[in-house]
């Protein structure tokens, strides 16, 4: 990239290298002198010019022009130019865009991930892009002059292993179907609350929201900004040489469990402190990150988060609806597709062996079910199956990459013979068999249905797929007391049927409706039935 003058100004997401967003206007937007005249011009490498916008800036010196939708193809050089500056871009490409938003799950590195070395090793591409936006919770001319140096980047060994694994995942499984370059744009932080990713505006215009903003703001009352980064230099210290001392022992053991890890060097020094630069504050990375990419031309959203918020997983309905809004306003498209991360199984091992599965991403899982149902252009992909015990970040990300892409290829984009759903509970009735009671539940989705193994721990179950025994079923009934039991289930054709003698007037019936536990009901695709929990008319 060449740069004569600095007045003129873009965002660092526009660099050599990068995807423009296919079959819709694109936008190119930045700084300029005031009152100036800024002309960009979309070229083949032939020299000759494909597309000429023209716009004047504001008052305040900003300025954005829309060239006309192209077809995928490329390479493309992007010009830019003022009165006295021109920028000029090389390597561009028009084909398929998303951005990679959430945390820790998706944030998951593709090195560390299962059989990273391996596709690490495999991922040259030259039709995958990846760019990165900066992990900051405070813009300064430090955060600037190293964001000029950011870039897009093309895959290839030298620049995956540290991004996104779901992503990679999803992009080289769309690009090998789509036949276009795909880029990723991603904007992720491990550990972060939903409410990091919307403004302070957004989060006061509900309750919900609110109570993120009252919560954070008892935490630094009375703080100041001397004190916070006093905290915060020390507490850095602490958690680098924690992750130091993890790389040390991954690198003599890359097999090592977490559990062994702690018991060697402790528990990871989590929380950061609170404070005004902390990138886990309310509404900060929505302004330190998310406006930083705002406008990009975009297809869609891969979201995968909700983790960090289990204790307020009766608030998430709203808040994810709200982050929807939000986002779809920033980039000025009420209909920019979501795809949600329905969040897999998982338990700790310490609340397993006492038994207290407090039933929260039961409840988490049926908001993000919730918004996918309710809100236009909003997806749900199921990874009930994905999870891990006692390992809140499984590594497995080939398969959630994989199944966002099915949802994808099938929602969005149309692709046909493509199937993306699990079994999804399409009605239930109370029956008589042979004088006993039971539940009919019938399931679209729903070719092939059979059961499958859980976990390891069901490898001693029953080998008949067509059965499950009440421990091993993952499904559950309850009469008006609302006491659950678990409960015997068989597959007859595309229903599952419950029997359950103790309980003769059944209220209520659910399916995986734990943090951890059973989830065995699949399709002939492998993929698996989403979580639910109803009450049953009478």
């Amino acid at each position: 990239m060449k740069i004569s003058y600095q007045k003129l100004q873009l965002p660092a997401i526009f660099s050599d290298g990068m995807v423009l967003q296919r079959d819709q206007q694109i936008a190119v937007f930045g700084l300029a002198t005031p009152g100036s005249k800024v002309s960009v011009t979309l070229k083949m490498n032939s020299g000759t010019a494909d597309a000429l916008a023209t716009t004047q800036t504001s008052a305040a010196g900003r300025w954005r022009a829309l060239l006309p939708e192209r077809p995928a193809g490329g390479p493309y050089s992007l010009n830019v130019t003022d009165s006295t500056t021109e920028l000029s871009f090389g390597d561009v490409f028009i084909g398929e865009v998303w951005l990679a938003g959430g945390q820790s799950n998706m944030e998951l590195p593709l090195s560390g991930s299962e059989d990273g070395d391996k596709a690490v090793a495999a991922s040259a591409n030259p039709f995958l892009h990846f760019y990165e936006v900066r992990k900051t919770g405070w813009i300064d001319d430090d955060f600037l002059a190293e964001e000029r140096r950011n870039s897009w980047q093309v895959s290839s060994p030298e620049t995956t292993a540290q991004k996104s694994a779901v992503a990679y995942y999803y992009a080289r499984h769309l690009q090998q179907r789509l036949g276009v370059h795909v880029g990723i744009i991603d904007c992720y932080c491990g550990g972060t609350s939903i409410s990091c990713w919307m403004s302070k505006e957004r989060l006061a215009s509900t309750p919900a929201g609110q109570r993120y903003l009252d919560d954070y703001e008892k935490k630094i009352v009375g703080q100041t900004d001397e004190e916070y980064d006093r905290i915060a230099s020390s507490y850095q210290k602490k958690f680098d040489a924690w992750n130091a001392d993890v790389a040390r022992i991954k690198e003599a053991d890359p097999t090592v469990s977490w559990e062994t890890i702690e018991s060697q060097i402790g528990a990871c020094p989590w929380p950061p402190p609170a404070g005004r630069k902390s990138m886990y504050r309310p509404a900060g990375l929505y302004s330190t990150m998310v406006k930083r990419v705002a406008g990009y031309g975009l297809h869609g959203v891969l979201w995968y988060q909700g983790e960090e918020d289990e204790q307020r997983s009766s608030d998430y309905r709203t808040m994810l609806g709200c982050l929807i809004a939000e986002w779809r306003d920033a980039w000025n498209s009420s209909s920019l597709p979501f795809i949600i991360t329905q969040l897999p199984r998982w338990i700790s091992k310490a609340d397993y062996e006492s038994n207290a599965d407090s039933g929260s991403w039961a409840i988490l899982r049926q908001a993000q079910f919730d918004v996918a149902h309710d809100i236009k252009h909003t997806y749900l992909t199921v990874t009930i199956d994905c999870g891990e015990f006692n390992n809140i970040h499984p590594i497995d990300k080939s398969t959630v990459g994989s199944r966002l892409a099915l949802t994808a290829l099938a929602k969005i984009y149309g692709c046909s013979g493509v199937e993306s759903e699990g079994p999804r509970l399409h009605s239930a009735r109370l029956q008589l068999c042979d004088g006993v009671p039971s539940i009919n539940l019938e399931f679209t989705h729903s070719t092939e249905l059979a059961f499958g193994h859980w976990n390891d721990e069901a490898d001693g179950e029953e080998k008949n797929p067509s059965e499950r025994s009440a421990q091993a079923s993952g499904f559950e009934i309850a009469g008006d007391s609302g006491i659950f039991v678990p409960v015997s289930a068989s597959i007859h054709g595309s229903s599952v049927i419950l029997e359950e003698p103790s309980i003769p007037d059944p209220y209520f019936v659910r399916y995986a409706w734990k943090n951890w536990g059973p989830a065995p009901l699949f399709n002939g695709q492998s993929l698996p039935a989403a979580p639910f929990c109803i009450r049953l008319s009478h």
